[in-house]
């Protein structure tokens, strides 16, 4: 399934809204009070948000919670959590 979702200005509000959903995943945006705009995206399993164009800031999935400021950072804090010495 392939899904294409064009991005306005308008959409990141700081009341979250819904933009689209698709194969058990709802994708919404949203603003955070300091203007940064963000992508959620939620499955029953768990949630990432994302900042375009900065990439993935936080995950939450059953096994906990990461955030990084870069998605390289994340992918290292994931490496370790699966590894067992976090």
């Amino acid at each position: 399934m392939k899904v294409a979702i064009e991005l306005f200005r308008e959409v990141f509000t700081q009341l979250e809204r819904v933009i689209a959903e698709a194969g058990g995943i709802t994708v919404s945006a949203f603003r955070y009070p300091t203007g940064v705009k963000a992508l959620r995206f939620t499955t029953a399993r768990g949630q990432i948000i994302v900042v375009p164009p900065g990439g993935i800031w936080r995950a939450s999935f059953s096994f906990g919670t990461v955030a990084a400021q870069n998605a390289s950072a994340l992918v290292e804090r994931i490496a370790t959590i699966r590894s067992g010495k976090a």
